[in-house]
């Protein structure tokens, strides 16, 4: 077991590696699932409603992401081979507008089923979901991704940034905007 082998590893063990990206989504999840329980037990609604919500939640938001993800970003690589829709490991990847559809689909969805208002429960669920994205975005910046146009050394300096980021945030021979504040995406 190797603990931060690269910048974008947590955790090797064997041939099993666990990406900061992965411990950030999943952070980010957990805190959104556990202020929402919060949030729904304080609106008398049983716990056990949103734990049955959360886990089929993750699972079709993710599926969405990486629905979304091959509709826009990898379709000439199906054209090569079409089994690249499934390849999340290698040539992979998630974009978050498609989780966020599927999500909403399956909200409405499912509080219709248990006769839960919709606004509400996304009143009880949003500042998790807004939590887990900013946990989402530390994934990012581990992950060299999602990251923000070029820009000098001189002026990630006078950010006042620790130097940790931005030793980082230099990416394919220039320096970036960090992904928390960005202008002029690159993905």
């Amino acid at each position: 077991m190797t603990f931060f082998e690269d910048f974008s590893t947590f955790v090797s063990i064997g041939p099993i590696h666990i990406q900061w990206y992965a411990v950030c989504i999943l952070t980010g999840a957990c805190i959104a699932y556990f202020l929402g329980q919060y949030r729904f037990k304080q609106l008398g609604y049983a716990s056990s409603i949103l734990s049955d919500y959360f886990f089929a939640l993750l699972l079709i938001g993710i599926a969405g992401a990486r629905i979304w993800y091959v509709i826009f970003t990898l379709m000439k690589c199906m054209s090569t081979s079409p089994l690249e829709i499934f390849a999340m490991y290698g040539n992979g990847g998630l974009a978050i507008q498609g989780g966020i559809i599927a999500g909403l689909i399956y909200s409405y969805y499912f509080f219709k089923k248990h006769d839960i208002p919709f606004f509400i429960a996304g009143d009880a669920i949003m500042p998790g979901v807004l939590i887990a994205q900013a946990f989402g975005r530390w994934g990012n910046f581990f992950n060299h991704e999602a990251f923000g146009g070029e820009v000098s050394l001189q002026f990630l300096q006078s950010l006042h940034l620790p130097q940790f980021i931005i030793d980082q945030m230099y990416i394919q021979g220039a320096y970036h905007h960090q992904p928390f504040c960005m202008n002029r995406l690159v993905i």
